[in-house]
């Protein structure tokens, strides 16, 4: 349907139309400064509800004031000389609306903003809601973080004290990790997940290696707890924690889950591993040598990734049972390549302390011993080697002295 006029509008009143801005004149090359200090800045936000006015109605009079219209400007506007010339001032300084031609959405235009720098001395801050300027402290502020970042007494003690004390609490605990499912299985009914649990052990002197007679010396619990009290105790404890702490590990799978979830900046920290294998048999038939294979790389992958983490490792046992055959247990058959791996050791000085226990029932215990004792002189270092075979010399000639010396009483 055509209409001859333009409808009229749905209240029968004039949309009103905000104010547009005075046009800045061209900036040519060369006059920029000119330009800048001749046109009156002018910066101001995107008005908010109720912010677009006119002094005039449709009908041709002046609005009436609202002192106690909703809508009012929130938050805060600055405005480079700004004086309001249409109605009058709320209390508060912003220019009053009326009902009559306020549009909502359709009166609101969105003025670009000036990018250009202000000067403090023309600016006027209006406000219609000072509850919105509450000062609060984020976790952003500097305020904020110096009351977090407050340390108590005991973080104020000098460094060499604290290290006196955490000595004391850390002593060498002897844990074994264990790879088993979750224990809740409700969290996870359709998959299978798998954690890293421990069991404590009787724990090693850290010097003569013995393992300590648990009715002498009560076995105190590992201080997990104290590493977890904040972040400033987890810096400093977490080296504590894993230098002190001689772990053995059972299976393979343990070993890659282990070092593939503790940090990296912690891995030198290990002194002391201790390893549990034992290798598959020979099957039976030649589609099952298959499980074999993959058994025996996965433990050289293992060996490999304990001398890469480990940097600083100085103590190892290991304790393998071959099942190969045929072999003749020398070094560079299929069993001893895994162990190989810790060799690298040797390019960085030896370890400290090695202890290998071989079991192959078909050859005799001192023929095991025998290569167990090469194998430890190829990680150990030269110097540390040759005092332990001298210590146990020594042990060995006292005991002969004492069994002669309790014949000849005799």
């Amino acid at each position: 349907m055509l209409h001859s006029h333009p409808p009229a509008p749905r209240n029968n009143r004039a949309y009103a139309r905000a104010p547009r801005a005075p046009r800045a004149p061209r900036v040519h090359r060369g006059h920029f400064q000119s330009a800048l200090h001749a046109q009156p800045l002018v910066h101001s936000q995107p008005f908010s509800r109720g912010q677009q006015h006119h002094h005039l109605n449709s009908r041709g009079t002046q609005s009436h004031i609202y002192g106690s219209q909703r809508g009012r400007p929130r938050g805060q506007m600055y405005t480079a000389n700004f004086q309001p010339s249409w109605g009058a001032p709320n209390s508060n300084g912003a220019p009053s609306r009326s009902r009559s031609n306020y549009r909502g959405r359709r009166s609101r235009k969105k003025f670009p903003a000036n990018t250009r720098s202000q000067n403090s001395r023309h600016l006027t801050t209006m406000s219609t809601a000072p509850y919105f300027n509450i000062k609060r402290l984020s976790s952003g502020s500097t305020e904020g973080k110096a009351v977090a970042q407050i340390p108590s007494p005991f973080q104020r003690l000098p460094p060499e004290i604290r290290d006196q004390i955490y000595d004391h609490i850390f002593e060498p605990h002897r844990v074994e990790l264990i790879r088993r499912s979750e224990k809740d299985l409700t969290k996870h009914p359709k998959r299978v997940y798998y954690r890293l649990y421990h069991n404590q052990l009787r724990s090693r002197d850290p010097i003569t290696q013995q393992i300590q007679d648990p009715c002498r010396k009560t076995q105190l619990p590992v201080p997990i707890a104290l590493v977890f009290t904040c972040r400033s105790i987890y810096c400093d404890t977490l080296w504590w924690l894993y230098s002190t702490t001689q772990f053995v590990f059972t299976s393979t799978k343990t070993m890659n889950r282990f070092f593939n979830t503790i940090p990296s900046e912690v891995q030198p920290a290990i002194r002391h591993v201790e390893i549990n294998q034992e290798m598959h048999s020979e099957p039976s038939l030649t589609e099952h040598r298959i499980h074999k294979v993959r058994s025996d790389w996965a433990f050289t992958m293992a060996c490999e990734n304990l001398v890469r983490c480990c940097s600083g490792l100085q103590v190892l046992y290991i304790y393998f049972r071959i099942r190969d055959w045929p072999m003749s247990l020398e070094i560079g058959e299929t069993w001893s390549l895994p162990m190989m791996a810790f060799a690298e050791y040797k390019g960085k000085g030896g370890l400290d302390v090695v202890t290998i226990n071989l079991d192959m029932p078909r050859f005799g215990v001192q023929k095991l011993k025998n290569m167990a004792k090469t194998l430890e002189k190829r990680f150990m270092k030269p110097k540390a080697f040759q005092i332990r075979e001298d210590e146990r010399l020594a042990r060995e000639l006292s005991c002969s002295f004492m069994e002669l010396r309790v014949e000849g009483n005799y």
